[in-house]
């Protein structure tokens, strides 16, 4: 068995030699040729032209002296079938190339067109944005013992943020310690492509900049997510055992947290509570000037955010703080030593108001 690039050719005898010889590659058929024809030279005791002995002998090996004496007729003679070889008999190869089936007739290959070039820019036709109705997803977690009880559980809906995952913020709440609660997390409806790409995960938003619509659309797309993700709410409270005696309690982290306060305006009668951490704000739905019209009774809610927050500015947090009072509110404001991600302080205080709520 020889070895021949990626391929393994098993044979024997005569082929097995030609082609396993590193000659071979250049052009198959005239090495293939001229490895055969040499054969019939070793045969005859003849030199190989690119060797320094008898063709199928190492260069050490003894030669044979062709100026002895009575040599010359037969290796005239073998000269004589080695031309012939190489002048009559052609490859293997070269006979399958040159056979043709009756009726052959020379067709000339065609020519390819050439494929339009690459456009690097979004210079044909205009795009239009209307809404869609499409599948989406949500990740859930269960409580330990879930599937061995009939106990039935609080829901707790998790916001991503602006370029997160579901998994970031299932991965945080985990670890503040509250196990007797289904919690979902919806992944943002639209996916940020450039983050994507470069970051080699899922980025997600819920604002459809991230498909190019227009600054006038931004008001339309924001409220379609929030819709979304109350429909979310509403599938987790059909599929698995939750407390419908409840309601649900938001849990948002920047943009989700922005989501959270739009779903304490447009379904506050289904929730239990709004927290929001780190909240950014969107001018085009004008979020905290709809809270005035949220009905009586209404759920608490819990506002955090960072004093040094280089992402969405403090002063931000405090117009929520602000916007909640003078509309009726009363809200817990936690500022915190940090940035944009909470601290473990605030961790225990959301800790705390969650449990109040679900106890």
């Amino acid at each position: 068995m020889t070895r021949r690039g990626a391929r393994v050719v098993e044979s024997d005898g005569l082929e097995n030699r030609y082609r396993s010889n590193p000659i071979e590659g250049s052009n198959p058929s005239l090495s293939a040729h001229y490895w055969a024809s040499a054969e019939i030279g070793r045969q005859a005791g003849l030199r190989s032209p690119c060797s320094q002995g008898r063709v199928g002998s190492s260069p050490t090996s003894p030669t044979t002296n062709m100026t002895s004496s009575g040599h010359w007729p037969l290796a005239l003679f073998w000269a004589i079938i080695f031309a012939l070889g190489i002048a009559v008999v052609p490859p293997p190869e070269a006979r399958a190339q040159t056979k043709r089936p009756k009726g052959y007739k020379e067709v000339p290959a065609p020519v390819l067109a050439s494929p339009p070039a690459v456009i690097s820019v979004d210079t044909v036709g205009t795009w239009r944005h209307i809404e869609q109705r499409r599948l989406g997803r949500y990740k859930v977690s269960l409580p330990r013992g879930y599937d061995s009880s009939a106990r039935r559980y609080p829901l707790i809906l998790l916001l991503h943020g602006n370029g997160n995952t579901p998994q970031m913020l299932l991965t945080w709440f985990a670890g503040m310690g509250i196990d007797s609660v289904v919690v979902v997390c919806p992944e943002a409806p639209y996916v940020k492509i450039p983050e994507t790409v470069g970051k080699r995960q899922g980025a997600y938003t819920g604002v459809a900049d991230a498909i190019g619509a227009p600054d006038s659309l931004r008001g339309e797309s924001i409220e379609l997510t929030a819709s979304w993700y109350a429909e979310v709410m509403e599938d987790a409270r059909r599929r698995y055992r939750v407390d419908t005696s409840k309601g649900t309690i938001v849990v948002g982290y920047s943009q989700g947290g922005f989501l959270a306060h739009a779903l304490l305006t447009l379904i506050p009668e289904r929730l239990a509570g709004v927290a929001s951490i780190s909240a950014s704000v969107y001018p085009s739905w004008n979020v905290q000037s709809r809270f005035v019209s949220v009905p009586l009774p209404r759920p608490p809610v819990f506002v955090a955010h960072g004093t040094a927050d280089p992402i969405v500015s403090y002063a931000v947090g405090e117009s929520y703080r602000a916007a909640l009072d003078a509309a009726g509110f009363s809200p817990e404001f936690h500022p915190f030593q940090g940035g944009h991600w909470p601290t473990p302080e605030i961790e225990r205080e959301l800790n705390r108001w969650i449990v109040s709520i679900i106890r």
